[in-house]
């Protein structure tokens, strides 16, 4: 997520800090949702499938011979090729006892997933895969339960598997999910392009006029974004993900008053849907309520207690409260979770500095520095509480290291300019 940052430059310009409006695309949430429990799943029939009876006959015979062979010798510790060539003949042909267990096994991850325990589905869709590897569903699905648990390496690696699979041009929700592959791996324009093959033949599929709106949106047509989700709110006024969505694209725009309109319409639906109470908290703190937004915050908080945006908020709200102590208080708190968070440490260097801790501020803006060496206004800032302290000389070094960075200011030379006349 990216962030404005909070700047102190001598008491003589301040700049609040927040994150940026958007939701969280590192860690939390992707835009780009799974496809519910209760679609109907339809499996992708083999490219090839040999029509010769005999033939098919005489190689089954001669693979079942050779794979007993290998059984009796590696005792059933290796998977068995047979297993899975008669399972795509089973998918291929609609055998509906493979069909139903390798339905009922992503369904039961589906579940958990919706339920949180994304580690539980992981388990499960991996289960499904073992059966059939190339099901477009549970590969997807996968990826996302992984997403969820910041694994965002094995998500991309199950996101290329999916996008890989060959789907039939006529099936809706195959073509919804290779669109959810594609978006996830950040090439919008391709999912879009599946998203419109789904709506060519379902014009009304919710799912694919959502995810669309949120495709668009990553392209930045923020405009055409809102058409489809109010193409989607047509359809089912109370569709959630819509609601949020088109609050998310609001706030973008800076509407921060009629997004939380449709905020609250959505909490009104599910009032436990835990980004929907972070990004009303978020509205409201643009809005400066920053009361309203710690509520908001604390809300998600009680939903999500390792929330490490939420907890950082309320160190920036708090902050911007006067309420310095309180500020460090969440600032260490999103520590403990992030250590190498740049922005909360250079913002506990920012509330030492307003309770007059000096050393302390020194410190935190140390260890902003050990990780972006060129954060001026924390080289800025530790000149100013080293000149406080009386040692002008460190000061000096720690000015000319600001203003040999683009962002240094006038501010820094003056002071740089006040401190070499202190010392001659």
């Amino acid at each position: 997520m990216d962030y404005l940052v909070k700047v102190d430059r001598h008491d003589l310009i301040r700049k609040t800090q927040t994150v940026s409006y958007d939701d969280y695309k590192q860690s939390t949430v992707t835009r780009i949702r799974r496809l519910p429990v209760l679609r109907d799943i339809k499996y992708q029939p083999l490219q090839t499938k040999s029509t010769d009876t005999q033939d098919s006959f005489g190689r089954e015979v001669t693979i079942f011979i050779i794979l007993s062979i290998i059984t009796i010798i590696c005792l059933s510790l290796l998977p068995c090729v047979f297993v899975l060539a008669k399972v795509e003949k089973d998918v291929a042909a609609g055998n509906d006892t493979t069909v139903y267990n390798v339905h009922s096994l992503y369904i039961k991850g589906l579940t958990l997933s919706n339920l949180g325990n994304h580690t539980g589905a992981v388990e499960y869709f991996n289960k499904a895969l073992s059966i059939y590897p190339k099901d477009l569903y549970a590969l997807t699905s996968k990826a996302l339960a992984l997403e969820a648990l910041g694994n965002h390496t094995g998500a991309i690696e199950y996101f290329d598997k999916a996008s890989s699979i060959v789907i039939d041009p006529h099936d809706v929700n195959a073509l919804t999910s290779k669109g959810l592959a594609l978006g996830n791996l950040g090439n919008y324009t391709g999912a879009i392009e599946y998203f419109d093959k789904a709506l060519a033949i379902d014009p009304k599929d919710i799912y694919a006029l959502d995810n669309k709106g949120i495709a668009l949106y990553e392209l930045g047509n923020h405009t055409g974004a809102i058409e489809y989700f109010d193409k989607a709110l047509a359809i089912d006024p109370k569709d959630v993900h819509s609601l949020y969505n088109k609050g998310l694209v609001l706030g973008s725009l800076e509407n921060y008053r009629e997004a939380i309109t449709y905020f609250d319409k959505a909490l009104k639906i599910d009032p436990h849907y835990v980004y929907v109470l972070y990004d009303k908290g978020n509205a409201l703190y643009k809005l400066g309520n920053y009361t309203g937004a710690i509520k908001y915050y604390d809300k998600a908080l009680a939903i999500d207690p390792k929330n490490v945006h939420a907890l950082y908020n309320i160190g920036v709200a708090l902050d911007n409260l006067g309420n310095y102590t309180g500020a460090i208080k969440y600032y260490d708190k999103a520590l403990a979770i992030d250590p190498k968070n740049v922005h909360a440490l250079y913002n506990t260097g920012l509330a030492f500095d307003n309770v007059g801790n000096y050393t302390g501020a020194i410190r935190y803006y140390d260890k902003a520095l050990a990780i972006d060496p060129n954060l001026a206004f924390a080289l800025y800032n530790k000149g100013n509480d080293l000149y406080k302290l009386g040692n002008y000389t460190a000061a000096i070094k720690d000015y000319d290291k600001a203003l040999a960075l683009k962002s240094s200011t006038n501010a820094t030379r003056l002071t740089r300019n006040s401190v070499d006349r202190h010392t001659t």
